[in-house]
């Protein structure tokens, strides 16, 4: 990665964010199950992403409430779509992840989540996201450091052909 961002476009950012949700739903793993419901409103190429979902039953833990495990793997995904939308085709892997439970939505609240890549390294990506839940109140801060080292950015080639240099030649 360059210590020059070059921006995408907002179609590219959402677009590259929707396709990483549906790889994740692809797979039918652990991800699916959250994410089908997942709507993401806006994508912005400076790393800023809002989403939004309904709590279903099958995100509800024992006592009816969003089940702290599903509001960790929304901290885990809808950061990842902060660093996706500045156009990189992987979102890194994550190194660590801090949540807060400050609410505790109910089946039927519509969650709404915005991230945003506070920094995106060499090495490290740091992500901040808050989900709200009913009446605008803030249920789940979180923040999210993924290991990015390798990634390859969407305008990686097209930096290297308007530099005069082909894919895999050094200057």
């Amino acid at each position: 990665m360059s210590a020059v961002r070059h921006l995408v476009t907002k179609a590219q950012a959402l677009g590259n964010c929707l396709a990483i949700v549906q790889k994740c739903i692809d797979k039918r793993g652990y991800d699916s199950l959250i994410l089908s419901g997942l709507h993401i409103s806006d994508a912005d190429p400076a790393g800023k992403v809002q989403c939004s979902m309904v709590v279903e039953d099958r995100h509800l833990n024992v006592n009816g409430t969003l089940h702290g495990g599903v509001s960790a793997t929304l901290v885990d995904v809808v950061g990842s779509l902060a660093v996706g939308a500045m156009g990189y085709h992987g979102t890194g892997v994550s190194a660590d992840i801090q949540v807060s439970y400050l609410a505790a939505p109910k089946v039927g609240d519509k969650l709404h989540m915005s991230a945003v890549a506070d920094k995106v390294g060499k090495t490290l990506a740091f992500t901040r996201v808050e989900i709200f839940g009913a009446d605008n109140k803030l249920a789940v801060r979180g923040s999210h450091t993924k290991y990015v080292r390798g990634m390859k950015h969407m305008l990686d080639g097209e930096r290297a052909q308007h530099h005069g240099h082909g894919h895999g030649q050094k200057k």
